[in-house]
């Protein structure tokens, strides 16, 4: 009962986040033209491909030994000196942007007349990964109400003032930037409050644990990238090879089509604790829990599939502006491909556990190349829907070859007839 009832509320934060969105795009598209979602896109593209480079992803090492390091003090100077690695890159990568705004601005398709909007994405990175690491702790922690609260209080937030720059003040792409800046900077701090009355901020920071993330997460800097490659290069060649516009109209079906992604990680944030506390010792009747638990995810995460694509039409036929109608398209291949990864996050659980990084690093290389490759043939041959093409076979190839892994590592976590016999009977 208690599995079910944090599934039950992570996924209804990420519906009720997917759905302020879709309650948002609606409004936003009488004010913002797709080129102005364009812009938004880009933006948001260039803050995700900072995430890893500013982070090193050293942020993972604290889900890791959350588990392993028992002791409450050595986990706080390991949580601060983990923490304190974003900094530094952060300020030197503004540094070197500013003077050179222009030409960068050129080459990234962003307006050159905003050079402080454009260097924004450098501190919404930042901040972007400490939004994430309260949320990945507090999901560790198994705080599904609190975790919801700050998931939902942000949201709420972000949306509320993009109301007010966009709609009120009429500010176009600026004011959406503009709400996210707030936003994040208001639950950053609200982390940071979180975490220095749970004693996890300490000046004892240590190299020996800035070191241990920079090992831990470096090889998973190529894993996330790849990552960003499927998720947001789609955008950069749209923007290059078609328009800015067609980008910001991608962008739209795009997002109605993640929403396999919300719930994608809704489960593998139950399912991932729960593998891991039994991967200790797994008996036979542990290793069935995970085998029953997996078949229902992805029975689930199927069905959710179904459903979204016989929503999806109407959606766009009632709500949006017309400008934006022709973002139906994307939605069928871009939710295909999150299936896809959806039941990818399911497995790389115990890959994390196990510590097989490198693996990932494989992993990351052949998604990258791949959906380089098949974004910049299938642009060319068929336009825009080219990129949802390359999203879905790209995330298909990845999750082949995880499978393949994640089969010789444990063989026991196959598919058995008796295992659903058993889901049946109780």
């Amino acid at each position: 009962m208690k599995l079910l009832r944090s599934l039950s509320i992570y996924t209804f934060v990420g519906f009720f986040g997917a759905g302020v969105n879709f309650l948002l795009m609606p409004i936003i598209s009488h004010y913002l033209t797709p080129e102005d979602y364009g812009i938004t896109a880009l933006i948001n593209t260039y803050v995700s491909l900072l995430l890893p480079l500013v982070s090193v992803v050293a942020y993972s090492l604290i889900s890791v030994s959350y588990f392993q390091l028992e002791d409450p003090k050595e986990f706080a100077s390991l949580f601060s000196s983990v923490s304190f690695i974003p900094l530094l890159p952060t300020l030197f990568l503004f540094l070197i942007a500013w003077p050179s705004y222009g030409s960068i601005a050129a080459a990234l398709e962003l307006p050159a007349d905003a050079p402080w909007w454009g260097l924004s994405m450098f501190p919404l990175a930042m901040m972007s990964i400490y939004i994430e690491t309260t949320l990945g702790y507090l999901i560790y922690a198994k705080q599904a109400n609190t975790y919801a609260l700050y998931n939902i209080g942000k949201a709420l937030t972000e949306v509320g003032l993009t109301l007010v720059f966009v709609v009120g003040l009429r500010m176009g792409w600026k004011g959406r930037i503009l709400a996210w800046i707030i936003a994040s900077f208001v639950f950053t701090l609200v982390g940071f409050v979180y975490f220095f009355r749970k004693g996890l901020l300490t000046t004892d920071i240590r190299w020996k644990y800035i070191r241990e993330g920079l090992l831990f997460g470096a090889p998973l800097i190529l894993h996330t990238l790849g990552k960003f490659a499927v998720n947001q290069s789609d955008r950069l060649f749209i923007s290059k090879m078609v328009s800015v516009s067609e980008a910001g109209i991608y962008s739209v079906g795009y997002t109605i089509g993640t929403v396999m992604l919300i719930v994608g990680t809704a489960i593998a944030n139950v399912v991932s604790p729960y593998i891991m506390e039994r991967l200790k010792a797994p008996d036979e009747a542990q290793q069935r829990q995970i085998r029953r638990l997996t078949y229902a995810s992805m029975g689930g995460l199927v069905l959710v599939l179904l459903l979204l694509n016989l929503v999806s039409p109407f959606f766009f036929r009632f709500f949006m502006d017309p400008r934006y109608a022709e973002g139906a398209h994307y939605v069928f291949w871009v939710s295909v491909g999150y299936l896809f990864w959806a039941i990818y996050m399911l497995f790389t659980a115990y890959i994390y556990y196990y510590k097989k990084n490198n693996y990932l690093v494989i992993l990351a290389g052949v998604n990258i190349v791949s959906n380089l490759v098949f974004n910049y043939i299938f642009i060319r041959h068929f336009g825009g829907i080219g990129a949802a093409y390359a999203t879905a076979l790209s995330f298909f190839i990845n999750l082949v070859l995880l499978l393949f892994k994640v089969k010789r590592m444990m063989p026991w976590l196959r598919f058995a007839l008796h295992d659903f016999k058993s889901l049946r009977g109780g």
